[in-house]
């Protein structure tokens, strides 16, 4: 997922702005469907969403459903940090960053 994050140079179609709807608000986003991902990794369709389910429990990913106006079928959008500019440099933050990486190291 996250080597396909959609960013500046991902190409909106007019059924599916998800350039326009995300990314220029700030959001890191990957969207498929679980079919999609399922064929990808080689798993089944209900290990993908029970992966999902577990990592959106963990905090590491947040979900949307997107359909198209007048379509019956759409898209999961999958949301996985966010990014801002700092400084005349875009930054971007991952969720799964804030659950396995603390500022505060451990002290014994």
């Amino acid at each position: 997922m996250w080597a396909n994050i959609v960013r500046g140079q991902w190409k909106d179609s007019k059924a599916y702005p998800i350039r326009e709807k995300y990314y220029n608000s700030g959001y890191l986003v990957y969207c498929s469907t679980y079919r999609k991902i399922a064929e990808d990794f080689g798993m089944s369709v209900n290990t993908v969403i029970q992966y999902i389910k577990n990592f959106q429990q963990a905090g590491i990913i947040k979900t949307e459903s997107y359909v198209p106006v007048d379509k019956k079928l759409g898209q999961t959008i999958f949301i996985l940090g966010t990014w801002k500019m700092v400084d005349g440099e875009k930054v971007e933050s991952y969720y799964l960053d804030s659950v396995f990486i603390t500022e505060n190291p451990f002290k014994f």
